[in-house]
C-alpha cells in the first residue's frame, strides 16, 4: 500500500461555472462550498504540506490567503481557468508560488 506523505492531493476549483453563477463561492450559510471542501480536507489524515490547491480565479486566491494562508497553491493560468473542455484533452501549464 503506497504510503499517505507519498501522494500529492490537488484540488481543482475555479468560478465559472455554466449552471449556477459563482457556485463555489456564493453563501452556503455562513460559509461557502469551496472553503467546506477545503475544512473538510483539512480535517482528515492527509498531510497539509501535501495537500494543493489548484485556483486562479481571483476570489478563490483572496479567500485561501486570508482563510488558508499556510495551503499550497497552484496558481492556475487564464487559459485553463477559461477552459470548457476535458482537462484530458487540453494541456496547461501550472504556475507554482515559489515565494512560500
Amino acid at each position: 500500500m503506497k504510503n499517505i506523505n507519498d501522494i500529492a492531493f490537488i484540488i481543482p476549483a475555479r468560478i465559472n461555472s455554466t449552471r449556477i453563477i459563482k457556485k463555489m463561492i456564493r453563501p452556503f450559510g455562513d460559509t461557502n462550498l469551496f472553503e467546506i471542501c477545503i475544512n473538510k480536507l483539512l480535517n482528515t489524515n492527509i498531510p497539509q504540506s501535501n495537500l494543493y490547491i489548484s485556483i486562479g480565479d481571483s476570489e478563490l486566491i483572496e479567500i485561501c490567503k486570508q482563510k488558508f494562508p499556510d495551503l499550497n497553491i497552484f496558481y492556475r493560468t487564464e487559459k485553463s481557468i477559461n477552459s470548457t473542455g476535458l482537462v484530458a484533452n487540453e494541456i496547461f501549464e501550472w504556475v507554482f508560488d515559489l515565494s512560500k
